[in-house]
């Protein structure tokens, strides 16, 4: 697939020739300048811009883990776009939960 080119029209005036013309017409009628039309075409694709850059998200954010555990679920990848609230993994934190048991049990 060709990318779109630049269309460039060429007109040549033929200055010479309306010089001649105009020295074997009448002085009192000026001559119509003659004009070369060329039909435009698409040029070769000869230039590329190359520029250095790197790309950044708008928002960051750091994940760290609160407590010590194993990842039970995962619902995103790295990349997704996500939106508040949405839950990204599910942690199996099993020390955390027999603390909660041992919890209850005192309570």
């Amino acid at each position: 697939m060709r990318s779109p080119g630049i269309y460039r029209p060429v007109v040549f005036v033929d200055q010479k020739r309306n010089r001649l013309d105009q020295k074997a017409v009448d002085a009192s009628t000026p001559a119509a300048p003659v004009v070369h039309v060329v039909k435009p075409s698409l040029s070769p694709d000869t230039s590329v811009l190359l520029l250095p850059g790197t790309i950044q998200g708008i928002r960051e954010t750091n994940l760290n883990a609160r407590v010590n555990g194993f990842i039970k679920s995962w619902y995103v990848d790295i990349g997704d776009q996500v939106k508040a609230g949405q839950l990204l993994a599910e942690l199996e934190t099993p020390e955390l939960d027999q603390q909660l048991a041992q919890a209850y049990a005192a309570s």
